[in-house]
Parts: structure tokens; C-alpha cells; sequence
């Protein structure tokens, strides 16, 4: 189900969007303009609405296996739209339609002649539409796209990445900040007492992300790109404070070969390479910041940290909760990473040693 609310405008609005970005953004309007409100959906109509309840069985026995009654039952979908004053236009597709691209683009012809029709306000005010909605394909065709343009309906971008910033998410987010800025009105130079960890792996061959990378054709380009199945790579752990850098530290085994972050190497950098790190410090009433990996967040992990910093350690599982999904709120992530990994290949190091010797006079050269 979707929602629409339109505004002397329309704007189509996904459930798993940033609500109160989007609740923000048609605040601000409404203080400009004012707009009403309604809602958009689609959805499948069904001729029974068969219900699934649960079944008891006993322990270590399988429960009774029983069929889907009517797995290719009869449907229809229904498309509607509605504002505050009652429905706008709706639509029942026949059994064998479904929403393509030319089907929305004519679903959408036919809505805005019904808010001239049924909504002329919407014209003696604004005369303009809002249209927000997602991403699927019917929506992006380009039959669609241009028939906005004539319409001159304005196109709010559909974020791919919302996801990320689910309610949850958004509220976990919101209450870090809040503490952060409460400790800060207490105590100003609180931020400057915040040591933030992180690790990031540096691969020999100067391998990125192909995720971030997109070729762009009208036709298929027809191009591969061929990665190392098992490139060499180093994992480099830094901490980043006011004061300066601590580390690089590299995780590496007895033998001096390089291993996967996992508790136990982990557990050992902050013993035999943090904490005496830490000690070199003048540092008072220091807090100790580390995201939510796995290696992090185990209870060993949190009982070592702990026992150094007591509450004053900002992780998940520990007194002060890290947001989850938050690289934007730790430097090492939106700057150091990138910063260091755009130098140390410049001379295209052929080993591992020769990538350890960059990161670390790169590093080095970094000034609080």
C-alpha cells in the first residue's frame, strides 16, 4: 500500500521512506502554501480472504502439513486515489492486467483530469502536482517520465537507500544526538574527550567497491570487469580523537601473517596494543567509541572495555548505545578511510609490506 497526499499537489509517499524527513518537508510547505491531504493505494481484491491459523503439535514432532487452499484464486487489483474529501479516482484492473508502464502512464492521464474535474481548487491554487513514488519498474518507465514532464507535475527523487533509515533506525539516531548534546551543555569540550575506532581493510591491487561504479549505455556495453578471486590485503585498525591518531595497528597472527578480525585478535590489539597506547596519555575521563561489528560487541569484548573505560564506552551492548547504519557521525569512516586509501597507492605498491610502509607514513603525516 502506498500512500498519496496530495497538496493543491499530489505526492505519493512509500512506507519505507524517512517519514520525518518527508513529514518535514510537507511541514515546510504547508507553512508556505498550506495543501491538503489524502492517500494513494494499490492493491490485490480478493473473491475469499482465506486466513492461516497456527497448529499445535507436540515437541520434536512436525506439525501437520496443510495446503494453501485456492493457490491460484481469483483477483482483481484495485488502484484508488483520495485526498481529505473522499475519493479522487479509482480503478479495477481485469483479472489478466497488471500495472505496466503504458498502464500507469494512462492511470495517470485519467487522475489528473479528475483533480481538474472533482478538485478544481487544486487549479485556482497552485496548479501544480508533487508526485513522490518509488521505484518500481512501472514508475520509472520512460513513457512515464516524459508524460510528468508535459504535466509539469514536480518529481520528488526516490531514495534507494532509505531502507537504512527505518523508524528504528531514525529514532536510535535521535536519541545518541540528543545525549551527545546534553553532555555537551554540561560539559563544552565533551566531544574533544571521544577517542572513535574503526578498521578498514586496504587490498594489494587497490581493489574497490564495483557496487559504487555504473557504465552508462543505450545499448549493452558488453563489459567485464575482472576482479582477484582472493586478493592479499592488510586490516589496518585506527582511533581517531582530538589529540592525534592512535595505530595503525595491523591484525596479524604469531607467524606474522595477516588474519580476520574476529574476537580473539581483536580482544588481543586492545590489550597488548591499545591499552599501553592509552597509557602514554595524559588523557582524563576519556570515552572510548566502537561500532557494532561482531568482534566488537561480543560480551568478552564489552567486559574488557569495560574494565578501562567503565561507562564511559559508546558501543552497542555497552551503556551508551551506538546507532547502527551511522558512518556519517565517525570521521574514520566519511573521511580517514577515503583520505588515506586515495595516497598509499600513488606509487602502486607490488607488496604487502611496501602497502604497510604507505599506510603508515601516510598516516603519520596526519595532524590533529
Amino acid at each position: 500500500m502506498r500512500f498519496f497526499m496530495a497538496k493543491g499537489y499530489s505526492v505519493h509517499l512509500s512506507l519505507d521512506v524517512d517519514l520525518n524527513t518527508v513529514q518535514g518537508a510537507l511541514l515546510a510547505s504547508q507553512r508556505r502554501k498550506g495543501f491538503l491531504e489524502g492517500d494513494w493505494g494499490q492493491k490485490w481484491v480478493r473473491y475469499d480472504n482465506p486466513k492461516r491459523r497456527k497448529s499445535w503439535g507436540y515437541p520434536g514432532h512436525a506439525s501437520t502439513p496443510t495446503a494453501k487452499p485456492n493457490i491460484n484464486d481469483s483477483k482483481v487489483t484495485l488502484s484508488i486515489w483520495w485526498d481529505q474529501l473522499g475519493a479522487v479516482y479509482y480503478e479495477l484492473l481485469k483479472p489478466t492486467e497488471t500495472i505496466t508502464g503504458d498502464r500507469y502512464r494512462t492511470q495517470l492521464m485519467r487522475l489528473s483530469r479528475a483533480l481538474k474535474d472533482k478538485r478544481p481548487q487544486y487549479n485556482e491554487r497552485h496548479d501544480k502536482v508533487i508526485l513522490q513514488h518509488g521505484n518500481a519498474r512501472p514508475h520509472a518507465a520512460k513513457v512515464v517520465k516524459t508524460y510528468l514532464e508535459t504535466l509539469k507535475w514536480e518529481v520528488l527523487p526516490h531514495r534507494y537507500n532509505l531502507l537504512a533509515l527505518h523508524f528504528k533506525y531514525d529514532q536510535a539516531r535521535r536519541r545518541f544526538v540528543e545525549w551527545a548534546q546534553n553532555e555537551i551543555a554540561v560539559v563544552p569540550d565533551f566531544h574533544k574527550r571521544i577517542l572513535l575506532s574503526d578498521e578498514a581493510h586496504f587490498w594489494l591491487n587497490g581493489y574497490v567497491n564495483k557496487q559504487n561504479c555504473r557504465i552508462w549505455s543505450e545499448t549493452n556495453p558488453q563489459v567485464y570487469v575482472e576482479t582477484q578471486l582472493h586478493p592479499e590485503k592488510l586490516t589496518v585498525w585506527c582511533a581517531l580523537w582530538t589529540g592525534g591518531i592512535m595505530g595503525p595497528y595491523f591484525f596479524k597472527n604469531d607467524e606474522g601473517h595477516n588474519v580476520t578480525v574476529n574476537g580473539d585478535p581483536y580482544r588481543a590489539m586492545i590489550t597488548n596494543f591499545f591499552i599501553p597506547e592509552l597509557n602514554n596519555h595524559d588523557v582524563q575521563e576519556l570515552w572510548f567509541q566502537q561500532d557494532g561489528a561482531t568482534c566488537h560487541t561480543a560480551r568478552a569484548t564489552i567486559d574488557l572495555l569495560k574494565d578501562t573505560f567503565g561507562d564511559r564506552l559508546i558501543s552497542r551492548f555497552g551503556p551508551v548505545n551506538w546507532p547502527p547504519r551511522s558512518c556519517d557521525l565517525t570521521p574514520l569512516d566519511y573521511f580517514l578511510c577515503g583520505y588515506v586509501k586515495s595516497l598509499v597507492y600513488a606509487d602502486k605498491p607490488q607488496r604487502l609490506d611496501h602497502l604497510e610502509d604507505n599506510i603508515c607514513r601516510v598516516i603519520a603525516y596526519i595532524r590533529p
